[in-house]
C-alpha cells in the first residue's frame, strides 16, 4: 500500500472522531444513546492509538503532530462526561443568555411570572430543530470551561488586567476587530517568547558537567544546577505555547462569530507572584479548562461510595482524580508523542509525567491534613492557606521545583517539540491530514496547514 494511504489510514479514526461525538450530541435522544457513545469512543481510541502502533506507519508523523492528536482526547473525556455523567445533556446545558431571553419574553419582566410562565420560557430556550441544535452541540463541546453557560467556571483568572489581558478590550471599548487584533499581537508575543526561550535551552542542554552532590546524614543526591535554573524557563514556555493556542481560538471564533469577544475570558490568572500554596497556583493561575470535568467525575465518585459531601475526604477525592486523570492523559500524549517507532508510548516518559502530577495531588493532601487548611466548599481549589507569606512562597516554588526536576528530561524533551498553533478540537484533528508532509497536499490550504504548524519555517 502506498505510503500516503498508510499514513491516512492512520489519521483517519482523529478525523472522523470529532463529527462523530458532535453529531451524538446534535441528534435527537434515542435508546441506549450513552453505552453507543461509550462504545464507539473506546473504539476510536483503540484505532487511533493501539491499533496497527508497532509499525513504522503509526510514527510516520512528527512528535508535533501526535502531540496534539494525543492531547485533543482530553476534550473528548470532557464531553463523554457530559454524555453520560448527564442524564439528558440538552436539559442540563444551556447558554445564560438564551434562558435569560426566553425567560423574560414569557414574563414581560426577567425574574418575574409564575412557576409554570418559567417551565414554559425553559422549554422555549432548549435548542429545537437540527440545524439549531446542531449550533448548540457545536457551542457547548467548544467551551470546556463554560463561558457564558449555565456550568460556566469562576476563579481568580476572570479578574486579570494588564497590558498583556485577555479582558483589555472590554476596558478599552475596542470592537470586534480590534479585539482580533488585540490577539494576534500577543499571540506573535508568546511565539516569540516561546522561540526565544527555545534558543536559550538548545544552547545549555549539555548537563554532563553542571552536577553537584548533596550529602544529608548517609544519603547522597546528585543535583543538576542547570537543570534547576533551566526548569522555570520550560514552565514559562508551556505557558507561552498555551496562550498562543488560546490567542488562536480566539481569533478563529471571534472573527467568525462563534464567539463573542466578551467570552474569551482569560485562561490564566495574574496572581503568579503573591501565590502562598499550591490551592492557589493551581486553582486561581492556572488555566481550569477541565475542572468541571473534574468536578463531574470527582461528584460520581463520591455518590459511588458514598462518601460525604463538602467534607475533607470528599475534597481528597476531587484532588486526586483531578490529578490522576491529568498524569495519566498527559503522561500518554507526551508519551506517545516521544515514542520510538517500535512502541506505542515511551513508558520512562509516561511515567515521569504521571509522577509529576501525582506528587501535586500528594503535596495539595500535605497542605490539606497539616496546614489546617479550612474546606469552605467542595467546588475544587476554592480554599487557601493562611501561613505567613513567605513560608507559603517557599512551600510552593520549592514543592514544584522539586517534582519537576524529577520529570525534567520529560519536560526539556517535550519543550523542543514546536506548538501547533490549532490545537482546538476541532480544526486540529482535521488539520493534521494538511501539516502531514507526506500526503503532499496540494494547494494553499496544505502550505497554510504546514507554515501555522511549524513546518513551514514561523517556529523553526
Amino acid at each position: 500500500m502506498p505510503q500516503q494511504l498508510l499514513l491516512l489510514k492512520y489519521l483517519l479514526p482523529h478525523i472522523l472522531a470529532p463529527p462523530t461525538f458532535l453529531l451524538f450530541f446534535a441528534l435527537p435522544p434515542f435508546p441506549f444513546r450513552k453505552p453507543v457513545y461509550l462504545i464507539i469512543f473506546l473504539t476510536f481510541f483503540y484505532f487511533s492509538f493501539l491499533f496497527d502502533s508497532h509499525t513504522k506507519t503509526g510514527h510516520a508523523l512528527n512528535p508535533q503532530i501526535r502531540l496534539p492528536l494525543a492531547l485533543v482526547w482530553m476534550y473528548y473525556l470532557d464531553w463523554l462526561t457530559k454524555m453520560c455523567l448527564h442524564s439528558q445533556p440538552e436539559h442540563d446545558f444551556w447558554r445564560v443568555s438564551n434562558r435569560s431571553d426566553a425567560i423574560t419574553k414569557a414574563t414581560g419582566a426577567e425574574g418575574t411570572g409564575s412557576p409554570p410562565t418559567t417551565a414554559r420560557a425553559y422549554l422555549v430556550s432548549q435548542p429545537h430543530g437540527f440545524s439549531e441544535k446542531l449550533r448548540w452541540a457545536f457551542s457547548l463541546l467548544s467551551s470546556p470551561r463554560g463561558v457564558g453557560w449555565n456550568y460556566q467556571i469562576h476563579h481568580g483568572s476572570e479578574m486579570k488586567t494588564g497590558p498583556l489581558a485577555d479582558s483589555r478590550d472590554q476596558k478599552t471599548g475596542a470592537g470586534t476587530w480590534g479585539f482580533v487584533a488585540l490577539q494576534i499581537c500577543r499571540c506573535i508575543f508568546f511565539l516569540i517568547l516561546s522561540q526565544g526561550i527555545t534558543v536559550v535551552l538548545m544552547r545549555w542542554s549539555s548537563f554532563d558537567q553542571a552536577a553537584a552532590k548533596i550529602e544529608f546524614g548517609s544519603h547522597t543526591w546528585e543535583v543538576n544546577w542547570r537543570k534547576l535554573c533551566l526548569l522555570p524557563l520550560i514552565g514559562i514556555k508551556l505557558w507561552a505555547n498555551i496562550q498562543a493556542h488560546y490567542a488562536c481560538v480566539n481569533i478563529l471564533f471571534v472573527a467568525t462569530g462563534l464567539a463573542k469577544k466578551e467570552e474569551c475570558v482569560p485562561l490564566f490568572g495574574d496572581n503568579l507572584t503573591s501565590l502562598d500554596s499550591l490551592q492557589e497556583f493551581w486553582g486561581t493561575f492556572w488555566q481550569q479548562s477541565f475542572r468541571r470535568m473534574f468536578n463531574d467525575l470527582g461528584r460520581t465518585a463520591c455518590r459511588t461510595f458514598r462518601v460525604p459531601r463538602r467534607t475533607q475526604l470528599a475534597w481528597l477525592v476531587y484532588i486526586w482524580i483531578s490529578f490522576l486523570l491529568s498524569g495519566l492523559i498527559q503522561g500518554f500524549a507526551v508519551g506517545y508523542a516521544l515514542a520510538l517507532p517500535n512502541e506505542t508510548i515511551n513508558v520512562q516518559h509516561f511515567k515521569a509525567i504521571l509522577q509529576f502530577f501525582l506528587l501535586q495531588a500528594l503535596g495539595l493532601t500535605m497542605e490539606t491534613l497539616f496546614l489546617d487548611t479550612p474546606v469552605k466548599d467542595i467546588t475544587l481549589y476554592e480554599v487557601g492557606l493562611e501561613d505567613e507569606l513567605i513560608m507559603g512562597r517557599v512551600w510552593t516554588w520549592g514543592w514544584l521545583l522539586m517534582s519537576g526536576y524529577w520529570a525534567f528530561d520529560s519536560w526539556f524533551a517535550i519543550s523542543a517539540v514546536p506548538p501547533s498553533l490549532l490545537f482546538i478540537p476541532f480544526p486540529q484533528s482535521w488539520n493534521a491530514v494538511l501539516m502531514a508532509k507526506n500526503l503532499r497536499t496540494p494547494g494553499w490550504i496544505a502550505k497554510l496547514g504546514w507554515y501555522l504548524s511549524g513546518d513551514g519555517g514561523l517556529l523553526e
